[in-house]
């Protein structure tokens, strides 16, 4: 179970996110808790009420959690199997715990203390899952980006210039740059992002089964007292369809990541830092956006 387990997290580790785990999570528990509890006092289970203080407690940490499922999933961008994936461990821990409930002495107030440790137990799965999530992707950050490129892949280094669409805070933020005249000296070759005259990197790959990949890695530079900005992405030559994009940070800074729109000819990512982080320092932002093969033929018939 182990190595299945580890297989479906590799095989998703692009889309589980440690948002959509607690989100997925707190939201299955409160279904599954609700219909085990309902089920039980259809059988006769519960044979007197439970304490006023127990149902209080117990109230409010449905709400808490109750509250707390919803803004998650609203900060979330859940498209086809994202959900599912993002919802496994909710299954995997709490399912096998709900079924407990149904064993345990019939005392009401044994099932709500039981119902809400469960919620606890529940939480602290998901995180020591996203911290094995976030130590795979440590491990692996360093080889997103292709050190040789094959022959349909397409280089591209876009300097610090302000598009007339980008909004007035943006512009403001990329004014007064580095001169794009030059060549780019870069710190690191494998890494070219690092020059400081770039603030996109990124690299097109068309494969032959008519699927198509962009990633790289954008630099949203941050001044100080500024909690949130917005980056845009450029696909030229439009990609056949819009794109499935996932976004993390490369240095792994605390930053919410929102994928606000996305169009076959660009996307616009929302960043957000913690209100406490009013510092002037830039953010790359590592994205891998991808058009699936039966897409790009619908596009062209």
């Amino acid at each position: 179970m182990g190595a299945f387990i580890g297989q479906l997290i590799d095989g998703r580790e692009r889309w589980l996110t440690w948002k959509s785990a607690v989100a997925g999570t707190f939201w299955c528990g409160l279904n599954l808790m609700a219909l085990t509890i309902f089920a039980r006092w259809l059988a006769g289970a519960f044979s007197a009420a439970p304490p006023t203080a127990v149902v209080c407690a117990t109230a409010v940490l449905l709400t808490a959690v109750g509250l707390g499922s919803n803004a998650l999933f609203h900060q979330l961008d859940f498209r086809g199997e994202h959900w599912l994936w993002g919802a496994l461990p909710a299954f995997l821990t709490l399912f096998p715990l709900m079924v407990l409930l149904i064993v345990i002495p019939d005392s009401a107030a044994s099932a709500w203390w039981f119902s809400a440790t469960v919620v606890c137990v529940s939480v602290v799965a998901v995180f020591a899952l996203e911290t094995t999530f976030r130590h795979r992707q440590q491990n692996t950050r360093e080889v997103a980006i292709p050190k040789t490129l094959d022959a349909k892949t397409e280089p591209v280094a876009v300097d610090n210039v302000a598009e007339s669409d980008i909004d007035t805070q943006l512009e403001a933020r990329l004014a007064g740059t580095i001169p794009t005249a030059g060549p780019i000296e870069t710190e690191n070759e494998d890494m070219p992002w690092h020059a400081p005259e770039v603030s996109q990197w990124m690299t097109r790959s068309d494969a032959d089964d008519g699927s198509v990949t962009v990633e790289g890695v954008t630099v949203a530079k941050f001044a100080a007292g500024q909690n949130r900005a917005n980056v845009h992405l450029t696909f030229c030559p439009p990609l056949p369809v819009a794109p499935q994009i996932e976004c993390e940070t490369v240095n792994g800074e605390e930053v919410r990541i929102k994928v606000a729109a996305v169009f076959p000819h660009g996307a616009r990512i929302e960043l957000t830092r913690p209100m406490h982080d009013n510092q002037d320092a830039p953010i790359a932002i590592g994205y891998f956006a991808h058009t699936e093969q039966n897409q790009s033929i619908e596009a062209a018939a």
